[in-house]
């Protein structure tokens, strides 16, 4: 229910992540496992209680691109969503002689809760995959100039540089140690750490470039690097500067 170093809240976003794209089968799910027989209920449910329990404990929420996480959870729940909709058909349908009838029903209750969501689904996957395509394509451009061994100091950007930009990537949460009481990074060793290693990369006589893909910097990225060294303008759009040592 608190917080880590990469988010805040696991547990919450495991409900809320199973609730926003499950919905009504969740309550179907309820209901199968209660109608199931005992010794498989308990099972399916500590099944499902398990991978909650363990995702809501795990540092990363899962939500957005880490709700992936959650998949092994959705074998159990299929299966007592099967036994919701079985228990349905054999109390009601069975026995109302309108079988046809509630298993129509029950189909067209299944489709809906899938396919109501899926406009504004297609809409953010779109929107997700066009943001992709633009971070991929300024990686590129970003890297095209430089040489094959640079490193790159990036935020936002530091995956597309790596993935799509085929250069290595500094990034500042590794480059910080925790707080061995709380587990929070300690910010307050960046300046410290920063310039120890590009010092040591450019002594190596490796280029490392400093990409400002945020503003204001973040953590005040650009202040710490100009008090230790020299940055050399090279692109715009985002502001990128090659590092070097003071003449």
């Amino acid at each position: 229910m608190g917080s880590s170093p990469v988010g805040d809240q696991s547990l919450k976003a495991v409900v809320n992540t199973l609730v926003e794209n499950l919905r009504w089968l969740l309550v179907l799910a309820v209901v199968g496992l209660v109608a199931m027989p005992r010794r498989a209920g308990l099972f399916i449910g500590a099944l499902i209680g398990s991978f909650v329990a363990l995702y809501g404990l795990y540092a990363f929420p899962a939500e957005g691109v880490n709700a992936r996480f959650l998949l092994p959870v959705l074998p159990p729940l299929a299966v007592a969503v099967a036994y919701g909709v079985r228990f349905g058909w054999l109390r009601w349908g069975w026995k109302s002689g309108k079988a046809w009838l509630w298993a129509l029903g029950g189909i067209v209750f299944l489709v809906t809760s899938l396919l109501v969501p899926l406009p504004d689904r297609l809409e953010t996957l779109q929107e997700r995959n066009a943001a992709a395509a633009r971070d991929v394509q300024i990686a590129r451009e970003l890297v095209e100039n430089s040489d094959p061994s640079a490193v790159f100091l990036a935020y936002g950007l530091n995956d597309p540089i790596i993935y799509s930009g085929e250069r290595l990537g500094l990034f500042y949460r590794r480059l910080l140690p925790q707080d061995p009481v709380t587990g929070a990074l300690q910010w307050d060793e960046l300046e410290t750490r920063l310039v120890e290693v590009v010092t040591e990369l450019l002594q190596l006589g490796i280029p490392v470039y400093y990409v400002q893909d945020s503003d204001p910097p973040f953590a005040d990225s650009r202040n710490i690097l100009q008090r230790h060294f020299v940055l050399e303008p090279q692109n715009t759009a985002p502001a990128t500067f090659r590092i070097s040592f003071e003449p």
